[in-house]
């Protein structure tokens, strides 16, 4: 049984870059308008990352690390 502490205390030991890694997963996953065009086999998600996701400055913030 977790308390609110312990969820903290667990935030905290997270780096600045697993922290920026989650928020781009959750962005990316429910709120991407791409993802909703392409269909979801393997060769649409490639086209996804070839046409839009190199350009999104989220991923370009989540891959300086």
């Amino acid at each position: 049984m977790g308390s609110k502490v312990d969820k903290e205390l667990e935030d905290a030991e997270k780096s600045v870059m697993q922290i920026i890694d989650d928020v781009c997963n959750d962005i990316c996953n429910g709120y991407c308008k791409w993802t909703e065009r392409y269909g979801g086999s393997d060769d649409d998600l490639d086209r996804i990352y070839e046409d839009h996701c190199n350009k999104c400055p989220l991923n370009k913030l989540n891959k300086l690390g």
